[in-house]
């Protein structure tokens, strides 16, 4: 037992990395937040608004639509609820076999709520409170078991969630020109579960252990979105800059170590209890895009995105007072939209397809990371008005991305797929 927790000892720091590192895994390519987040209206092309978003939604996609459109308000509730899977290697089988793992289907509730209002034509305010990214991996117990006589079996799981209370203003200077910009609260939940594989593996003198960090959370408020619309009436720009925010989200250790009988034990000399944290940072963000009328009936949608996660190049991690540095060697993240919408049958039909370049290097590949490779988004959407106040949006969507880890990571295959199903009902006053 000594010798146990004197291997434990020597590798907490590794172990704790290994454990804040599950906060980097988001759904489908990489970083923080998905390509589609929310929006029943404009999930159906891609999300891809930039240009021509208008109202109360345009607090997240741009926040000079504020002053666009041609009611005095409006009010938008959406819901996306995303089921999420993981598929990735790890090495616990005899003598260091890789046991290829996947996930449970977990469901993350995304929301958006949103409201704008007009005191006069050519100014527009907003308010809302909206998920901007996160990421829900769950694969239960991890069967260790065929690493010697013991029936250890740590969980395997994270849950993030980086919400924003936003609000914000827009004047047009002149027709179809508009400028904005809009305050960020942003408020960072996390619970982050990652086993400890000993090395060499299946060594009874080594622990196995389970490290969880519980109830991360962090508040902060210096972030801002800035944004431009040109709307010519047939055709539309515009561009929207996210400025980078720093995060440090505390809570509490859970440390699970194994013992003689296989079985494990909480073990408070070692970190079980303790205060924990996780310090890095929601990178900046530029967007560009537009829309031009193909046709009587026909728009069409593209846009362009950059987000800076190379500066994520290491969390900093805090357990018990004793700080440790992982390096990640992200890469920055580019994003390409495509969308349709066709309004020539009653009701529209939108098409929309993105393209995201991989952020999470192929060295440090995990079972909970986004994939080491590129991710690809589909929509299909459509709307409904009740009248000329009230509107309903659905759009459904499947992502999905995959990649091989390398070396130092465990080597093997690393997937991720997604359902969403996009909701929006929408009340112009």
């Amino acid at each position: 037992m000594k010798t146990q927790f004197k291997s434990f000892n020597t590798s907490f720091k590794t172990i704790t990395a290994l454990g804040a590192l599950v906060v980097t895994g988001s759904v489908f390519a990489g970083g923080f937040e998905k390509a589609t987040t929310w929006s029943g209206r404009y999930s159906g092309v891609g999300s891809a608004a930039v240009g021509h978003v208008t109202g109360a939604e345009s607090l997240y996609f741009n926040p000079a639509g504020l002053a666009g459109g041609t009611s005095n308000g409006d009010v938008s509730l959406n819901f996306s609820p995303t089921w999420a899977q993981y598929e990735g290697a790890s090495a616990t089988g005899v003598g260091g076999a890789v046991t290829q793992l996947k996930s449970d289907r977990v469901m993350s509730p995304v929301f958006g709520a949103v409201a704008s209002y007009k005191p006069m034509p050519k100014l527009g305010v907003g308010a809302g409170l909206f998920v901007a990214g996160g990421s829900a991996a769950d694969y239960g117990e991890v069967d260790f078991t065929n690493l010697g006589n013991t029936e250890f079996k740590p969980t395997l799981k994270t849950k993030l969630s980086l919400s924003e209370l936003s609000v914000g203003a827009a004047y047009e200077i002149t027709d179809g020109l508009r400028f904005g910009a809009s305050w960020r609260y942003s408020i960072v939940k996390a619970t982050l579960c990652q086993p400890k594989v000993p090395n060499p593996p299946n060594n009874p003198s080594l622990a196995l252990v389970g490290a969880c960090l519980n109830d991360l959370n962090d508040k902060n408020s210096a972030g801002f979105r800035v944004g431009m619309q040109y709307d010519a009436s047939s055709w539309g720009a515009g561009v929207n800059v996210r400025t980078p925010i720093k995060f440090k989200a505390e809570g509490k250790a859970a440390i699970l170590l194994s013992q003689a009988n296989g079985e494990g034990q909480p073990s408070a000399a070692n970190g079980d209890g303790a205060v924990a944290s996780i310090s890095s940072e929601f990178p900046l963000q530029i967007e560009v895009g537009g829309f031009v009328d193909a046709a009587t009936d026909m728009r069409l949608f593209l846009a362009y995105g950059y987000t800076k996660y190379s500066g994520n190049e290491k969390l900093t991690q805090v357990v018990a007072s004793t700080s440790s540095d992982t390096f990640l060697n992200w890469k920055d993240q580019n994003h390409f939209r495509l969308g349709a919408e066709y309004n020539g049958m009653g009701m529209p039909i939108r098409v929309g397809y993105v393209l995201v370049t991989g952020v999470t290097n192929a060295k440090n590949a995990a079972p909970t990371f986004s994939s080491p490779g590129t991710g690809h988004v589909m929509t299909l959407g459509s709307g409904y008005k009740f009248s000329e106040a009230l509107a309903l949006d659905l759009a459904g969507e499947y992502s999905f991305a995959s990649g091989k880890g390398v070396a130092p990571a465990t080597v093997g295959d690393y997937k991720s797929n997604g359902y969403v199903l996009h909701t929006g009902v929408t009340y112009n006053f």
